[in-house]
């Protein structure tokens, strides 16, 4: 059976994609007090999309979805600085001028350990160093990490040990909510590693998938 994934861009009608709680959850897009405002996931959901239309159209922010054939199996935001509110509201914030903040990362459950986390992260890098408009002269990705040992299925903060793996240096310290940074002059090194990892993870997943093998062919009789 022939699996089909890819990596798309995310557009506004593509929100209607992610995970139910991800649609109504504005922690990234709002600051603290304008996301207050918003009492109802009705309201919240509104703001999220008033927002990605503003930001998408403005080039100062974007994402990717990762598929396999129609469904959607992870995804990944980023955005600039002064559009991301809720990064001036953590506890390691602000991230710094000549950065970019990866906002959220997910994969769904079922799909983690296939490389789906450091095939999105290559995805908003590509997607960020070539974005026109505001996103110019960007010389780093910076993302805040998670130190939590027990983490909600829903939570967007990937494990910062992920983000080490990744090749981010942690540039501010927390037991909770580390940041951390990518530099731009690192990503050549960093995009042979990761392409090699996620080939092979798919190989053991097509592995896993694979159709049973057809019976081997019955040996003619010769005659007697």
């Amino acid at each position: 059976m022939a699996i089909g994934r890819r990596i798309v861009p995310l557009a506004r009608s593509g929100l209607h994609s992610l995970p139910t709680r991800c649609r109504t959850c504005v922690r990234w897009e709002l600051d603290p007090l304008s996301a207050a405002r918003a009492t109802t996931a009705e309201m919240s959901a509104q703001a999220k999309r008033d927002w990605w239309q503003e930001t998408l159209t403005s080039g100062s922010g974007g994402g990717v979805l990762a598929r396999i054939d129609q469904q959607t199996v992870g995804y990944a935001t980023w955005a600039l600085p002064h559009r991301a509110g809720g990064g001036s509201a953590t506890a390691t914030g602000p991230v710094s001028p000549d950065a970019v903040l990866l906002m959220a990362l997910r994969v769904e459950p079922d799909h983690r350990g296939t490389g789906f986390g450091r095939w999105l992260v290559q995805a908003v890098l590509r997607q960020v160093l070539h974005q026109p408009g505001d996103g110019r002269g960007t010389r780093a990705v910076e993302v805040f990490g998670s130190r939590l040992t027990s983490r909600d299925g829903a939570d967007c903060l990937a494990p910062t040990g992920f983000w080490v793996a990744c090749g981010f240096d942690v540039v501010r310290e927390h037991p909770l909510t580390p940041r951390l940074r990518l530099d731009a002059g690192r990503l050549a090194t960093w995009r042979a590693d990761v392409r090699a990892d996620v080939e092979e993870a798919w190989v053991r997943l097509r592995g896993a998938v694979r159709p049973p093998p057809a019976p081997a062919p019955v040996p003619a009789r010769r005659g007697g």
